[in-house]
Order: structure tokens, then C-alpha cells, then sequence
């Protein structure tokens, strides 16, 4: 009996990875294979490693129903920065990036940016927004924001429509995007492309220089120093404490603070200095914009 069950477990192993040969895809995925051998090829061809590129090359197939998604999304990406001493290659990026279209949001964002400098914004749209999620919205809010800057522009052949860019500006602003939060709360306080805010407009922008928007804080110091804002009231003292904390590592915009405020009455002077010390020791310093206009490295892919 146990001879025999023996036997028949031996069958079953062999039955079940013959079974499994045709769907060598799901299993290397499931058990993480192909995402850690595709990252760490990368790596290797990143240090100059001919064979690791020549094994990228392989996992991504020669076609997108043969290839690895996430192996063409690194081979593109080898391509688009030219790591490992290739040159860069957009064209060689594209075609990878596209074996991975639909799979890895990295690489339809990437591939839009290679839309996008090659004026093909209506290619570029696509992409952004498959990385964006489409419909559900719940993809990359980066691409979200490639999506509003583009309608935006409506330059150079792209399709303007400031509805749309208040649209996916609102988008990536309720993700926390300083950036789209900062734009989209001057879309609510003129009122182009979206109804008039006023309250929450001046709402979203304070909470963009709270949390170290520089942009933002310029905009609450011009809100205050000229109000042109109904139910705005000047106050050179609130316009004074902005200027210095927006001019926070620009030199540029720490004179302009230093001339605004020695303008200041002495009283004033002082309230300033004395609220942004208060203000500095509680909130976060200047956060810059990420770079919306580099590829970005697939470290992973969500399950």
C-alpha cells in the first residue's frame, strides 16, 4: 500500500508539471520569479553586464504575447536613460514599454513621456492615462498630472480644455500631490475651467504651504499683500510670515522677503520673525515638485 501510494504521489508530480508547462508565466509569477530576476537583471546591466542585458532582452520576448511584462518594462527603461553603456534609445524604449502596455503603469508612463517629446499628445493622453487607471482613476498620480498639464498647455497641437485639466488637477489633488493641489486650488479662486471656490480654493492652498508647497506659499503671501480675492482683506504682516517661509534655499526669493519685510513697521517686523520661528518649528520645509518629466524605474509590481 505505501509502495503504491508512494508510486502514484511520483505520477501526480509528474502529471502536474506537465499540466503546468503550458502556464509557466502564472506560476513564475506567482511565486515572485520572474519580478526579482527581471529587477536584479537590471542591476547587473546597470553595472555593465552584457549577459544580464542579453538575458533582459530574452525575458521580454519578441512579442507581447511571449515576452515578460515587467522584463520589456526594464529593458525600456535600459533605453531611455541608457544605462550599462547603451546609448539612449527612444525608439528601442518605446517598442519594450509597449510589450508591457497595460501591465506595468511605470512603462505606459514612461512611454507617454516619449509621446509627449515627440509631440504625439494624443498618444501621449493614452498612455497617461492607462497609468492614471482610466475610468476608476486609481492608477498613478503622477500621470494624473500629466493628464491636467497637457490639457492645460493646449499648445504645439495638444488639445486645450481647461475643464479637463481642473478635472485631473482635482484628481491628483485628492491624492496629495503638492503640486496639483496648489494648481487646482488657483483653478477654484479665478474660476477658469471650474466654478468659483473661493472658501475651499484658499482652503486647498494653505494646506499645499503647510506642507511645504514653495509655489503655494507665494501665492498665500500675493493673496494677502494685494488682495484681489472677495472677502480677502489685506495684512502685511500675513504676506510678510508667507514670503519668508516660501523663500526658504532661494536666494532670489530671500531678498525680495528681506525687502518686504524691512518695509514692515517695527511691531510688524516683529510679529513676522516671531510667527515663522513659531511656524518653522511645526511644519515641514520646502518640498520640491517631483520631476515629472523622468522615466521612472520599475522597482516592483504590485499584485
Amino acid at each position: 500500500m505505501l509502495r503504491g501510494y508512494g508510486h502514484g504521489r511520483v505520477l501526480l508530480s509528474l502529471a502536474m508539471a506537465v499540466a503546468v508547462a503550458g502556464c509557466d508565466g502564472a506560476l513564475y509569477d506567482f511565486w515572485g520569479t520572474k519580478r526579482e530576476e527581471a529587477t536584479n537583471l537590471l542591476l547587473r546591466v546597470e553595472n555593465g553586464d552584457s549577459m544580464a542585458y542579453t538575458k533582459l532582452s530574452a525575458l521580454a520576448g519578441a512579442s507581447a504575447l511571449k515576452g515578460d511584462p515587467l522584463a520589456a518594462a526594464q529593458l525600456g527603461y535600459v533605453h531611455h536613460r541608457g544605462l550599462g553603456g547603451h546609448q539612449i534609445d527612444l525608439v528601442a524604449a518605446k517598442a519594450a514599454y509597449d510589450k508591457a502596455r497595460g501591465v506595468v503603469r511605470e512603462a505606459d508612463y514612461n512611454a507617454g513621456l516619449i509621446e509627449l517629446k515627440a509631440g504625439n499628445f494624443e498618444a501621449a493622453i493614452e498612455r497617461f492615462g492607462i497609468a492614471a487607471g482610466r475610468e476608476k482613476r486609481d492608477g498613478m498620480t503622477r500621470a494624473m498630472v500629466q493628464m491636467a498639464m497637457i490639457y492645460e498647455a493646449g499648445k504645439a497641437g495638444a488639445p486645450m480644455s481647461a475643464s479637463l485639466a481642473a478635472e485631473w488637477y482635482e484628481y491628483a489633488s485628492d491624492r496629495g500631490d503638492l503640486f496639483a493641489k496648489t494648481k487646482f486650488a488657483m483653478i477654484l479662486l479665478l474660476g477658469k475651467g471650474r466654478a468659483k471656490d473661493i472658501p475651499r480654493g484658499l482652503n486647498l492652498m494653505e494646506q499645499a504651504a503647510l506642507f511645504g508647497n514653495r509655489e503655494a506659499r507665494v501665492a498665500m503671501s500675493a493673496i494677502y499683500a494685494n488682495p484681489q480675492i472677495a472677502g480677502v482683506d489685506a495684512n502685511r504682516e500675513l504676506a510678510g510670515r508667507w514670503l519668508v517661509v516660501a523663500a526658504e534655499g532661494s536666494e532670489q526669493l530671500t531678498r525680495m522677503a528681506n525687502d518686504y519685510v524691512a518695509a514692515l513697521s517695527p511691531a510688524e517686523q516683529h510679529a513676522v520673525s516671531s510667527a515663522v520661528k513659531l511656524f518653522q518649528a511645526g511644519h515641514r520645509t520646502i518640498v520640491e515638485p517631483d520631476d515629472y518629466q523622468s522615466p521612472l524605474r520599475v522597482e516592483k509590481v504590485g499584485g
